[in-house]
This record gives C-alpha cells, structure tokens and sequence, in this order.
C-alpha cells in the first residue's frame, strides 16, 4: 500500500510547472523507507496527455490527494512541498530538476502523525516518445 501511495504521490508531480512535454514517459523510482534494509525500486510507463501536463491531479493514481504549497520554479528547478491525505497521511518537500524530455527528483515525506515514519524517493524520468 505504501508504495502504490509513493507512486501515485510522484507522478503528480506538477507537470505544467515543469514545461515538460506530453507523451510516454518511463518512470524509475527507488525508495528507502524508514526500518527497511534494502531500498524498493519500481520502474513505469506512463501516458502524459497535454491535458495531463495542464492539470497534475489528472495524473494522481494514489488513493489519496496531495497539496503542494511554497511552489517555485526557476526554470530548470521546480522546489515545493507537499501534503497528501489518504491511507497513510504524509507531508514533505521535494525537488525535481528537469527539461522537457528528463526530470530528476528528491521527494522527502514523513508521516503526518509525526510517527517516525519516513520515505525519501529518488525519481529518474525520461520522454520516450509518443503514446
């Protein structure tokens, strides 16, 4: 459940502000939980539409939704942090270095309820063409 939470909170990322472009997008994430010995790595395919990149909930495959507050993007580096509601309420910060075909991300959460549960997700994105 944590990871399909992880999934769903990293690929929405904002797009738009990002000014990446649409198509299929392969999505590696690697993620080290707090009490797990060996990181979780997932790799996706994923179909940004124009209006996925325009409206980033679009994209949101969690069961929960994220808030992300204190925006700033300086053309190249997006900064912002983060709050998602759902099974395991998490907030954050992240930051996600890109260009329209790549992205690079650091996404750092703890668990709402200050529980000592924590993620940090590193994210390696790249364009592969159409969908």
């Amino acid at each position: 459940m944590v990871r399909r939470f992880l999934v769903g909170a990293v690929l929405a990322f904002p797009l738009a502000a990002l000014a990446v472009d649409p198509g299929s997008w392969e999505m590696s994430l690697v993620t080290m939980m707090t009490g797990q010995p060996q990181p979780a790595a997932v790799t996706q395919t994923r179909c940004f539409s124009e209006a996925d990149a325009r409206d980033p909930s679009r994209v949101l495959s969690a069961g929960g939704s994220c808030t992300f507050t204190n925006r700033n993007d300086s053309g190249g580096v997006f900064t912002f942090e983060i709050a998602c509601s759902g099974p395991l309420p998490m907030k954050g910060k992240g930051r996600v270095e890109y260009t329209a075909q790549t992205m690079d991300a650091d996404l750092d959460l703890m668990a709402g309820d200050g529980g000592g549960f924590g993620m940090r997700t590193f994210v390696k994105g790249r364009r592969l063409g159409p969908c």
